[in-house]
């Protein structure tokens, strides 16, 4: 029987090669019509796939008709794209904001009230009950394109909230022809961050802080307020914070943002000394780095631990915890995780 080598084959045709390609910057950051654009609301800014930071774009409704209103809140259409496979990111929040006059009766965390949407495809959008974000949600939708047309957007099915909120992270069409370069011209890159795979809001049990501490920057780019988890005693011990994520096996330094502090005045007591060293730490897997306790009721300037550690079994557990009594309230977020050369 004959047999075919790779080097028998090089003198057939090519195969076409492929790649997804980058269209974010078809959508206009400040095109979403019906809602107008807000500038400087409540909430951090976003950044676009190519680049462009931007605030989101809002519709405001101060009254129960709002509340009541269903169909498309925003929307923007784009022409003349080339037919296909889409992937689209969109940065999105559907809000009942209360204490204004006017009564809803969602649920936090609705996720049957509103939608994000392109073309016919829809993805539901968890709805809260807030006066404010600090995070943007962050949806995909996947969608083919069949007439060179496509129809971004936000709408509702149901009553329940009055603020909706909208911009574009990424526009992709996927499996486009791409020139083959010729491999000796260009090495490949080997990729040793790996910020992006930690949640900046998946720290387990906590919920985002909004105004006591300064936002922070990860290394891939994101800007991140603290996750905390606040006690009203100083006697809990044990992980108070964490979150898993899966990634190759190796060395890995982690750079940790993170605070643990007594904060005095609120009706109990501790005898924790400022900067014990013995009461909280952060963690990676069964690597451990004491966090500087402090006697405090906010923080200008977040702590900055780092970790080395080796993963062996396909598993990363980032956190923080406490050893001892002394400590109420307990905030972090992830900085950096590089693989160690």
């Amino acid at each position: 029987m004959a047999s075919c080598s790779v080097e028998d084959n090089a003198t057939l045709d090519p195969v076409i090669e492929t790649a997804d390609l980058d269209l974010t910057a078809l959508v206009s950051t400040s095109g979403w019509n019906q809602g107008g654009f807000a500038g400087t609301w409540a909430a951090p800014e976003v950044k676009t796939a190519d680049g462009r930071t931007s605030q989101m774009a809002e519709i405001y409704h101060g009254s129960n008709d709002g509340i009541a209103e269903t169909g498309v809140m925003m929307q923007q259409t784009l022409n003349g794209l080339t037919n296909g496979k889409y992937i689209v990111e969109l940065y999105a929040n559907s809000l009942y904001t209360p204490n204004r006059g006017f009564d809803s009766d969602m649920q936090d965390g609705a996720t049957d009230v509103a939608y994000v949407f392109a073309n016919e495809k829809q993805v539901p959008i968890v709805a809260k009950v807030a006066e404010t974000t600090a995070e943007n949600g962050l949806y995909t939708i996947y969608v083919k394109v069949t007439d060179g047309t496509l129809t971004l957007g936000l709408g509702k099915n149901k009553a329940g909230t009055n603020w909706h909120t909208i911009q574009i992270k990424s526009l992709t069409i996927k499996d486009q022809p791409v020139e083959k370069e010729d491999p000796q011209e260009e090495e490949p890159v080997e990729k040793t961050d790996f910020t992006d795979l930690v949640a900046t809001d998946g720290w387990g049990g906590a919920w985002c802080a909004t105004q006591y501490a300064p936002a922070v920057t990860t290394a891939d780019g994101r800007t991140a307020q603290m996750q905390e988890n606040y006690q009203g005693n100083v006697d809990a011990t044990g992980v108070l914070l964490q979150q898993t994520i899966e990634i190759a096996n190796g060395t890995y330094n982690v750079e940790l943002y993170a605070n643990a502090f007594f904060t005095s005045g609120r009706g109990f007591e501790s005898d924790m000394q400022e900067g014990a060293m013995d009461v909280a730490y952060v963690f990676a897997n069964d690597v451990k780095c004491p966090v500087v306790g402090q006697i405090a009721t906010a923080t200008e300037k977040n702590g900055e631990y780092a970790l080395e550690v080796t993963v062996t079994d396909g598993k990363l557990t980032l956190g923080l915890g406490k050893e001892k009594a002394g400590t109420n309230w307990h905030t972090i977020q992830i900085k950096s995780l590089t693989l160690k050369k």
